[in-house]
């Protein structure tokens, strides 16, 4: 799908300010089976703010804008708990602030393992000190949802316990197609070779693939036994577009998102841009 090859900047403005699906409305055959394989079913209860990575943040120095969690909770993708959940914010923990919401409601966190370092964290769930100059940071766009084929009864299954993303393939950097919500089900018809990852069935009438990556992590999953082990894709291509000229129309990726020939996701990817790109 992705190839090394020139494009024009302005097409890569038109696509790159959000989450791009990542293949066309083609319905297409069950992904390829390589072996049987059964792996440990996740907790079936997992405590607040617990079911998801703790995050881990950059010490703030003395005199930094910093926010302490009051309590557990999440960090999200932008400052509403509408955004998909990159990880935990346990209480008692220290983040460096480096921004504010454009309502004053959520601050912004230095987060090194999210999209562009910066995760969102809601103000009432934290202390924070040494706040007054701290930027108003523009809000991103909220990723558009992606619906899980609903299980049957006794179907291997998994239920999204956060906002989660589903993606093209088993790993971070692949582009999404969309966000799970906290509480959908969808039924499973694979895992990833190294065990993280559950391939998920999707609407091939939305989705032409069919099918996308979860992680384990975030999801609860059952009835799992002899699914088979599904080969993951070739990794994302990554690469940097062309930088704009200084004051010319422009735009940042704020998550990995495809770079395609055309402003639909039929069109062939050229590569992927990474968050900040």
């Amino acid at each position: 799908m992705n190839a090394n090859k020139p494009i024009q900047r302005a097409t890569f403005m038109a696509i790159a300010g959000g989450l791009i699906l990542a293949a066309c409305a083609t319905p297409t055959a069950e992904p390829t089976v390589m072996v049987e394989s059964t792996i440990p079913v996740p907790p079936t209860e997992a405590p607040p703010a617990t079911s998801v990575p703790v995050a881990v943040f950059p010490t703030a120095a003395a005199g930094e804008p910093a926010a302490v969690a009051s309590l557990n909770t999440y960090i999200y993708g932008g400052p509403g708990t509408n955004y998909v959940v990159y990880g935990a914010f346990l209480g008692g923990t220290s983040a460096r602030v480096v921004g504010r919401a454009e309502n004053g409601a959520w601050w912004a966190v230095s987060v090194p393992p999210a999209p562009g370092e910066i995760g969102w964290v809601d103000g009432t769930q934290v202390s924070v000190s040494s706040v007054d100059g701290v930027p108003t940071l523009p809000t991103p766009p909220v990723p558009p949802t992606t619906a899980l084929v609903p299980p049957a009864p006794g179907d291997p299954q998994a239920m999204a316990l956060v906002n989660t993303f589903v993606r093209t393939g088993p790993g971070a950097s692949f582009p999404a197609f969309g966000v799970a919500e906290a509480g959908a089900s969808g039924r499973l018809i694979g895992v990833s070779q190294d065990g993280l990852w559950w391939v998920a069935r999707l609407d091939p009438a939305v989705v032409g693939t069919g099918y996308g990556w979860v992680p384990g992590e975030t999801v609860q999953a059952g009835n799992t036994d002899g699914l088979p082990v599904i080969e993951s894709p070739a990794p994302p291509n990554i690469q940097p577009p062309p930088p704009p000229p200084a004051g010319a129309p422009s735009a940042t990726a704020i998550e990995y998102v495809n770079v395609r020939s055309g402003p639909g996701t039929c069109y062939p990817a050229y590569f992927v841009a990474a968050p900040g790109a």
